[in-house]
Formats: structure tokens, sequence, C-alpha cells
């Protein structure tokens, strides 16, 4: 505690400025504290004077309100938690008054303290489609080879395109995605799993984040076009 600092080092014979540098406070700060003390003694040591001290210029019922649909309410969109940007714009305050509330309650709904099982008898029997770029590594022989065993007969491996690079951007929505309202969610069924996916992304179209690409098509149109002779002149002198 601060003043009580100030007057320890007082009573050690520090002077006024002194004391200030070492704790990183006003003279006049260390000067009403011990006049303070002089005057009331310990009894008033570390309380706020009437009057004094920052004041909240939230309406009066908002953290309480805060902390009520953080624990009761669900995202109009669909997402399985509150994000500090989704409560700011409920309320109409700031994203980091948000996680001061929070803070000061212990509040964390990004986090998940229950483990769910299926009871599928099945379950593990059932695919599992896995998407992948088109890293040649997939494809690799130990993959194959591992992929050809008949017990593994369940997993499919999807591929992308090869030179999708416009698929970077995918991804940067695949993210606040997963994190909202996939990562968390429960569904039994795949019509569930869609009727989830196009509630959330209705509503993230009705306050887009465009991710946008910085290189227009013009320029990479062009490069494509420059570099196809070199393309299928390489290839062509690879096959003699």
């Amino acid at each position: 505690m601060v003043q009580a600092k100030t007057l320890l080092l007082s009573a050690d014979g520090a002077a006024i400025y002194e004391v200030a540098r070492e704790l990183k406070v006003s003279s006049s700060s260390v000067r009403r504290w011990r006049r303070r003390f002089e005057d009331e003694g310990l009894d008033r040591l570390g309380r706020i004077a009437p009057g004094r001290g920052r004041k909240s210029w939230l309406p009066e019922g908002t953290v309480a309100e805060v902390v009520r649909v953080t624990l009761e309410e669900l995202p109009d969109d669909g997402s399985t938690h509150w994000t500090t940007r989704l409560m700011a714009e409920r309320f109409g305050i700031g994203k980091d008054t948000v996680a001061r509330i929070w803070q000061r309650h212990n509040l964390k709904p990004w986090t998940v303290e229950t483990f769910k099982v299926s009871s599928d008898p099945k379950f593990e029997e059932k695919p599992v489609a896995v998407v992948l770029d088109s890293l040649p590594a997939h494809t690799a022989e130990p993959v194959t080879s591992w992929l050809a065993q008949p017990k593994r007969a369940r997993w499919h491996l999807h591929f992308t395109p090869t030179g999708s690079s416009w698929q970077n951007l995918v991804e940067g929505w695949f993210s606040p995605l997963t994190k909202r309202r996939l990562k968390r969610g429960t569904f039994t069924s795949v019509d569930d799993l869609v009727t989830a996916i196009e509630l959330w992304a209705e509503h993230w179209n009705d306050d887009p984040k465009p991710f946008v690409w910085q290189k227009p098509a013009e320029a990479i149109i062009a490069k494509v076009t420059r570099g196809r002779p070199s393309l299928a002149f390489n290839n062509s002198a690879t096959h003699h």
C-alpha cells in the first residue's frame, strides 16, 4: 500500500521529494498523506475521502446486467459464448469495459468445464472426412500406405485445388466460426450442423467484417499470363 510505504519512509527520515521519487507519486500526495496522518492518525489511512475517487460513467445497473447476461443468455447469432466485442455491442460500451467487468467477477465465458461423450454405439465405426490442402506430403507413399490398410478404410481425404491461394482468406473466416460456434457446440445430425452454420453466417453478414485481398485481380492474372510460357517450355524440355 503506497500510503503506508510513504509513512514508513518518512519515519526513517526520507525527504518528501525523495519519498515521491522512490514511490513514483507526486510530492503533493506525499505531503497530503503525511498531513492526514498527523491530523487523524492511522484510522484514516488508505480510506478514500467522500466525494473523491474515480466515478463510474456507466449507467446504474449496467455492471449487474452484463454479469447476468453473461451467465444466463447466449448471443443472437447462435454463438456458444459471449466475446467482449459481442457484449460491448449489446450494451453500447467498450470492449475493455466488458473485459474489466468479467475480470472483477471472475467470468470466463470462453472456457469449457464439461466433456461430452457421444452416446452413438457405432461412433468409432462411422467415417471422418478430412479436408486437406494440396501439400504433396499428404500424398506421399507412407501416407497412402497407412490409409490403404483395411482397418483405416473409413478415412476419406479431400484435397483442395492446387494454387488456390484465395483460400487463405476463407481460413480467416473459419477461425471465428470455429471458436464461437462449432468448438463447443453439440450437433445431432448434419442438417443440425448446417443450420447452425447458416444461422451464424447470417448474423455475421448483418455486420460483415470483409477480408480484403491486397493484390488486385488484374495483377495476379497478368503474372499468371507471363508465367505460362515459361511453364510450358520447362514441361516440354523435361519430356525431351
